[in-house]
């Protein structure tokens, strides 16, 4: 007695990036699709940045799988491989936020939001020059989150950075 095509069923696995298996083996009858249900979520970014999932050491990645689980038609025993892309993250040099280090005004820090993920990057701040009539003049080396070199350098306008505190920040552009 052989079976009917439409009994013949196959085993889906779902791996992640580094070949660990994704929940249980699924048995799946041979011509249909893998139900929505089943298929493993992939990693999510935070709450407004969903597509980016921010890796810390200056990264962040997406995920997809190598094929579509969800429209692919099983006729065989399959295997959905989860692949992860990762990138730099694109610090928004143009636009830092500034504040003091610590309550006692001791030092400026910058800060860098990335676009994709939400990732901030903490910088250490440069001073210049101060002036009595402009502000304080700063450097920011981009470098130490992932820049190619001066991130930003400019005045901060006197006005400006006495307003500065431990929960108080100072946008600049």
């Amino acid at each position: 007695m052989t079976a009917l095509a439409a009994d013949i069923t196959y085993t889906v696995v779902f791996l992640d990036e580094e070949g660990q298996t994704l929940g249980d083996e699924l048995i799946i009858k041979r011509g249909q699709t893998v139900p929505q249900n089943k298929i493993p979520p992939l990693p999510k970014g935070n709450e407004g940045f969903e597509d980016y999932v921010d890796d810390g050491d200056n990264n962040h990645s997406t995920y997809s799988w190598d094929s579509d689980p969800s429209t692919a038609i099983i006729e065989s025993n399959t295997i959905f491989t989860r692949i992860r892309n990762t990138e730099k993250h694109n610090f928004n040099f143009g636009s830092p936020q500034f504040t003091f280090k610590s309550n006692d005004k001791s030092g400026l820090m910058a800060f860098y939001e990335c676009p994709k993920c939400g990732a901030v990057g903490e910088v250490g701040v440069e001073i210049l020059e101060t002036s009595l009539s402009q502000g304080i003049k700063i450097r920011v080396d981009g470098t130490a989150i992932g820049g190619d070199g001066i991130a930003y350098e400019g005045w901060l306008g006197r006005r400006s950075y006495p307003r500065l505190g431990k929960h108080r920040s100072y946008h600049i552009g």
